[in-house]
């Protein structure tokens, strides 16, 4: 089955940045005879085809002209998508994407928009943007900035927007929306090379929760009227239905995003034009508050008070809160840092860096240049603007740890100061000096506000100094896993082999003795009889037909058998989208075995996915849709004996079940039945 829903715990802190371009006066796809293809030379905005409608705003003389037919190559996506690359390899199918300006006047109330229509094997689906920006928002406010300000438009940079963030929904042809698609925000880059043609490079996360990178080339102008549907209804169209209350519960207003030509008069449109002209005059009258004078220094005790429900143990009043800002100036070296508690299970140090424009345009600041930049240059001193800094790039170092998570995973996480995240200073409308910011805590963007209450004391000559306290926070990376026990294969072997196993495979074939009570129950079996399974490999050179494939007969209470068929679940790897698929999956590519995940990267596989099918023998029932259905099973080593443990998909039901290896494998007849025989005689269809 396609991916129905997208990985819940994908990295929501800063997106990830798309590598400087430069101009892009450089080839962003390879030259090789699978590349794309090389398009004709496109013209900017001013020397398309006369614009012969109405539009509410004409596009500049320096726009790129980017509504067009786009060829997107997608190799790197096929690592999240395990049944497409195993389909088609190497030679992905064409993913076309059409990029459009809502720009009628009629429609001005959704207001000018950049969006895009897709088309990749079973995949149709559009695609929203708006310009680049550094962290994840909610949904309300990403539609909010797809409506583009006056005289924002896709072109080189500076005038024009070449990065722009992007969310996509898409529907699977015979399975319906792809569930969760839209709550990942990456970014892509528009650009032009030398000799005028106009590409596209960034990420996106389709399929598991990494985002990839992706390339693409205009190959084309869009042909007629388009689609009937605008941005609105194609949008619409394609809403997750289980994500609807969470869409209500953000806008708190009729979920509606309206449709440009879908009919949908009787529902109430959103002024995305007001909204805008609102969010301006905010904007507005937040930069003359920070123009006002501070009443005290930055340096201080704050208290912090997060913005959001559920971090910060904010159920909890009597848990500390709390930032203590310093200053230090040693041997010419000025600059700001900051010891904080957030909650009960985080804290560390904090370190300030002038929010400077060209360190936000790299994105991904390494730590060795914030550092650097966190000592202040002759002249720069926190206060209000323009004289004085008040906003400022943060990294962290320190401990938080996650409610719920074990110590050992909790600290394994890996170095808390790779994002960079902000901070701005005012005066509040009491007279006190207040701060609001964000920082990120393992998975979690946590926005936050505080108040300055007074003085810190002043910090003595025998107090460690920033860099000090800085080290002693650094992340010390757990040492490498110990080289896995190699433990002798057993079972004999065919001869000839189509493969003869590594050092490091784990003998599993032989015969295994089954627990599950839950699986018994499902399938009326008696919680007394015995479960029994033999697993076997497909090993003979003769059978080099039907390949090396993993796979087991079984035996349940005296009237159940069947055959089971395993394939290699790589990380992050979704369930095949047909039995057909998953058939393909079972055949073992050179040098995969079962054995420890850190034996052989790639290679050694300790988690399956495993489906069945069986007949009982006594009334001659089948469980004909038992194949339908992917579950997972892992293989593991205790004291040397081999055990497994998984999930059993039984009459619609999820059941626990594990097993242990009895008894080694006896050798097999290549005249014996084969997997494919077995498994065909289990299924009427």
């Amino acid at each position: 089955m396609p991916p129905k829903k997208q990985a819940s715990k994908a990295p929501r802190a800063a997106l990830e940045s798309i590598p400087p371009n430069t101009g892009l006066k450089r080839p962003l796809i390879n030259s090789s005879e699978d590349a794309l293809p090389k398009p004709k030379r496109l013209t900017r905005a001013t020397t398309s085809k006369p614009n012969t409608t109405a539009t509410i705003e004409t596009p500049p003389n320096w726009a790129f002209n980017i509504t067009g037919t786009w060829t997107i190559d997608t190799k790197n996506l096929l690592k999240d998508l395990p049944w497409l690359k195993r389909e088609y390899g190497d030679n992905p199918p064409p993913f076309t994407m059409e990029i459009k300006y809502a720009n009628n006047p009629s429609h001005k109330k959704i207001g000018r928009q950049l969006w895009a229509t897709f088309k990749w094997e079973k995949y149709t689906g559009c695609i929203r943007f708006c310009p680049g920006h550094k962290y994840s928002t909610n949904h309300v406010q990403f539609e909010e900035g797809c409506v583009l300000k006056p005289g924002v438009w896709a072109g080189a940079s500076p005038r024009g927007i070449q990065v722009w963030n992007f969310r996509w929904r898409a529907e699977y042809e015979g399975e319906g929306v792809v569930e969760g698609s839209d709550q990942h925000e990456t970014q892509i880059e528009f650009g032009e090379d030398g000799d005028g043609s106009l590409k596209v490079a960034g990420r996106i996360v389709f399929g598991g929760y990494k985002a990839r990178k992706f390339e693409g080339v205009r190959t084309g102008e869009l042909e007629g009227k388009g689609n009937e549907k605008g941005v609105g209804g194609w949008w619409k169209s394609l809403t997750d239905p289980y994500a609807e209350s969470k869409y209500m519960l953000c806008y708190r207003i009729p979920t509606d995003s309206d449709s440009e030509d879908d009919g949908s008069s009787d529902e109430p449109e959103i002024d995305w034009e007001q909204i805008r002209k609102d969010r301006e005059e905010a904007e507005r009258k937040e930069k003359e508050e920070e123009k006002q004078p501070w009443p005290t220094e930055m340096t201080g005790e704050w208290k912090i008070i997060p913005r959001q429900k559920f971090t910060m143990d904010d159920e909890d009043p009597a848990a500390p809160r709390w930032m203590k800002i310093h200053y230090e100036a040693e041997a010419g070296r000025r600059q700001y840092y900051a010891e904080f508690q957030f909650g009960n299970d985080w804290s560390g140090i904090m370190r300030f860096c002038p929010k400077q424009i060209d360190l936000v345009k790299k994105g991904m600041i390494d730590v060795e240049e914030f550092e650097e930049a966190c000592i202040l240059k002759v002249g720069v001193a926190a206060g209000p603007p323009p004289k004085g800094v008040n906003q400022w790039l943060i990294k962290w170092r320190g401990i938080f740890d996650e409610p719920g998570i074990s110590n050992t995973v909790r600290r394994e996480t890996g170095p808390k100061d790779e994002m960079t995240t902000s901070i701005t200073f005012k005066r509040g409308g009491e007279g006190k000096l207040v701060l609001s910011g964000v920082l990120v805590g393992g998975c979690l963007v946590v926005p936050y506000t505080g108040v300055r209450i007074g003085e810190t004391p002043p910090r003595g000559p025998n107090d460690p100094s920033i860099e000090e306290l800085w080290d002693q926070k650094k992340y010390i990376p757990p040492p490498p896993p110990p080289v896995p026990k190699l433990w002798p294969w057993i079972s004999p072997l065919p001869n000839p082999t189509i493969e003869a196993p590594p050092a490091w495979a784990w003998d599993v074939l032989g015969k295994w003795k089954i627990d599950a009570p839950e699986v018994a129950v499902a399938l009326k079996i008696g919680s007394d009889a015995p479960l029994t399974m033999t697993i076997h490999m497909s090993n003979h050179a003769k059978q080099k037909k039907i390949g090396r494939q993993l796979w087991a007969t079984f035996q349940f209470g005296p009237n159940l058998s069947g055959c089971m068929r395993f394939c290699p679940l790589p990380e992050n790897s979704r369930p095949a989208d047909t039995c057909a698929i998953f058939e393909k999956q079972c055949v073992l590519k050179k040098g995969i075995w079962p054995g420890h995940v850190n034996s052989a990267k790639g290679k050694s596989f300790q988690k399956w996915g495993h489906r069945w099918r069986a007949r009982n023998s006594e009334t001659g029932d089948e469980h004909g849709c038992s194949d339908t259905v992917e579950h997972m099973l892992e293989f593991r080593r205790d004291d040397g004996t081999l055990k497994l443990g998984g999930v059993f998909g039984a009459i619609w039901m999820l059941c626990s079940w594990s097993a242990v290896k009895i008894e080694d494998a006896v050798q097999a007849n290549v005249s014996d039945a084969d997997v494919e025989k077995v498994w065909k005689s289990y299924s009427s269809r």
